[in-house]
């Protein structure tokens, strides 16, 4: 059997992007980079003190905005210790320098309804010894930077405040073409994400913290690229590294942990390279892949995350050398769809079920491995597997280690001769290689994947396995959508490619936000013959989730079939089940559910035809994520 060949981007090419991308930084004068990037773009620097430079006393904010805009190309502006409120925005787009006392010492207060400070166009822009700090506006960044070099230094950005829909309330925005960096600075206690980068930005980040941020820590999107270096992402409310698009990422000597979801989602056709860092302790995954995504992961921990190490759907791709993946609370590695993994010399330890597990079409090349201490619990009939091959178009495992597992290897009735093993070696295992199995899955585990799963494929199971509907043709592939405040993530067929998002509405209050998808959103609202998505969800609806389901009558289009319970994990609820609706023979399914960890209630409509689109509303069903805060 041939072994595969390792599929995706050449990651080469990404330190060279890297490199052009932050050279404009240059400019600023200073340090080279520290580990982590290839670059050799300098940080930005200003004058010493008293160096043909303008001091400014507190209390004198109100004249900074002129004093700024009548400042010669290259000034030095020094703000003094104290507070400096500001009544709009301050907007600075020539060369200048803004120095503080002190991120502790010097204070700018923002009052308005817009950033507190905007970088717009031109530069270099140099801020640092201050903290930039949100007290009244709302929906917009405390930073915007829009076509700018700049540069940030011993900078705290706090208080991003988001509008009632939960937009905005990000600490940095960068886009246009920007290209910055930022040397030791906080960003934290933002509503929204602490930096999003879009529309091709480039940014370095050394010795940085992004922690305690309501939406998530470092989101990069189209052709952004990103190099982040003994740093810290820490505690933010939604996923701590976000790589999609085109995006991408080098990251060392960083740590990505202890969020509410995924550590680390790369998607779409992104790349993130991930050198001696550590992933850990996140509410859901260490790393979600997905689309055509490439991840380079060596010499790093992913441990101690609630579900699984790394998962991987679509035909997303990993591979690395000298990882440990230990003590997750799902598998440590799962390949699901046409993925691929080429790993070396990587450790698997005490899981939560086995340590790599191979599926559909997935391929694996694992070697000079070890998998220590997969054990299931005695009160279950379960094994856990140092490999775990259930389907495979391609899977070798050569010289690796198998200690104290259930299994050591395990394999699918079948797939044996799709396997090449050799030069393994087992010690306590109840099982070396156990090429019989008849596989019995732990609830959810068979469910489509998909990023920082909220519910199990059990409760999907147990509305939907009676209905009988034409097969219809497979969708071929799935993305994230998510609506355009970014508070609801859901993996949805790319055929159905409209959505559409706005305010979620009940007898004509305004009580949250929405998502509706479907290859043709006018035809799935107007109709009953095309297959589609709406998800809502509420964050102030005064009403119990039997009373809301019970208002959704639809026996003059539908014959009602069957109400049940549902309960997973993250959420509880009803769902009613009607069909043959419109004489179309379509089925809709409606969920009203409440999450256990947060005060909201969501509800879920799905139209399918076929088989085929119950495929797709199951995944749907298992992998919508949703931002309440």
């Amino acid at each position: 059997m041939a072994v595969f060949e390792t599929r995706g981007a050449c990651h080469a090419a990404l330190s060279t992007v890297l490199a052009a991308a932050v050279s404009l930084c240059a400019a600023c004068g200073g340090a080279d980079v520290g580990a982590g990037t290839s670059s050799t773009a300098t940080a930005a620097t200003s004058p010493p003190a008293g160096a043909g430079s303008i001091p400014v006393p507190p209390g004198e904010a109100g004249g900074l905005p002129p004093l700024v805009e009548g400042a010669a190309p290259g000034a030095v502006i020094d703000l003094e210790a104290g507070e400096y409120l500001l009544d709009g925005t301050l907007r600075l787009g020539k060369a200048i320098t803004l120095r503080g006392a002190g991120s502790g010492d010097t204070v700018l207060v923002g009052g308005g309804s817009g950033p507190v400070v905007t970088v717009e166009g031109g530069g270099p822009v140099v801020l640092s010894g201050m903290t930039i700090r949100n007290d009244t506006g709302i929906r917009l960044p405390v930073v915007s930077v829009i076509g700018a070099t700049f540069s940030l230094s011993d900078v705290v950005v706090t208080g991003g405040r988001s509008a009632e829909d939960g937009a905005g309330g990000r600490g940095i925005e960068v886009s246009g073409s920007s290209d910055g960096r930022l040397d030791d600075t906080v960003v934290t206690g933002n509503d929204g994400a602490a930096m999003i980068a879009i529309d091709g930005a480039a940014l370095l980040l050394t010795g940085c913290e992004l922690s305690g941020n309501g939406g998530g820590g470092l989101a990069l999107f189209d052709t952004s690229t990103a190099g982040v270096s003994a740093s810290e992402i820490s505690g933010n409310g939604s996923i701590g590294l976000r790589v999609r698009g085109s995006a991408r990422v080098e990251v060392e000597d960083a740590a990505i942990e202890l969020g509410t979801e995924t550590g680390v989602e790369v998607a779409e056709e992104a790349e993130a390279t991930v050198t001696a860092s550590r992933v850990s302790g996140n509410g859901a995954h260490g790393f979600y892949l997905g689309g055509d995504a490439v991840l380079t992961l060596d010499r790093s921990v992913v441990e101690g995350n609630a579900k699984r190490g790394i998962q991987a759907i679509d035909r997303s791709s990993v591979s690395g050398s000298g990882s440990v993946v230990r003590e997750n609370g799902g598998m440590g590695l799962i390949l699901f769809d046409s993925t691929s993994a080429r790993i070396e010399n990587w450790a698997f330890t005490a899981n939560g079920s086995n340590a790599i597990e191979v599926k559909d079409d997935a391929m694996l090349s694992v070697s000079g491995s070890e998998f220590t201490g997969h054990r299931a619990p005695e009160e279950t009939d379960l094994d856990h597997s140092g490999v775990a091959v259930v389907a495979t178009a391609g899977t070798s495992i050569t010289g690796c280690r198998f200690i104290d597992n259930d299994d050591g290897i395990a394999l699918a009735v079948g797939v044996s001769a799709d396997v090449e093993m050799e030069g393994n070696t087992f010690s306590g295992n109840d099982e070396d290689v156990d090429d019989d199995v008849e596989f019995v899955l732990p609830e959810g585990t068979e469910a489509p994947p998909s990023t920082t799963t909220t519910t199990t494929m059990a409760a999907a199971e147990a509305t939907w396995s009676d209905v009988e509907l034409p097969e219809g043709t497979p969708y071929d592939g799935y993305e994230i959508v998510e609506d355009e405040t970014g508070r609801i993530l859901i993996g949805l067929p790319t055929a159905w490619s409209e959505h559409r998002s706005g305010p979620f509405s009940q007898d004509g209050g305004v009580y949250g936000f929405s998502l509706t998808a479907s290859a043709d959103v006018d035809a799935f609202i107007s109709g009953h013959d095309t297959p589609g998505l709406f998800i809502g969800a509420a964050t102030d609806l005064d009403i119990g989730v039997e009373e809301w389901l019970d208002q959704y009558d639809l026996s003059d289009a539908c014959t009602f079939d069957t109400r049940s319970s549902y309960d997973t994990q993250s959420y509880s609820g009803l769902m009613d089940r009607w069909i043959d609706c419109g004489g179309t023979g379509a089925v809709l399914e409606i969920l009203i559910a409440e999450p256990g960890d947060a005060d909201g209630i969501v509800i879920l409509q799905m139209r399918s035809l076929t088989q085929a689109d119950r495929v797709a509303l199951s995944r749907a069903l298992v992998s919508f994520v949703i931002d309440y805060v």
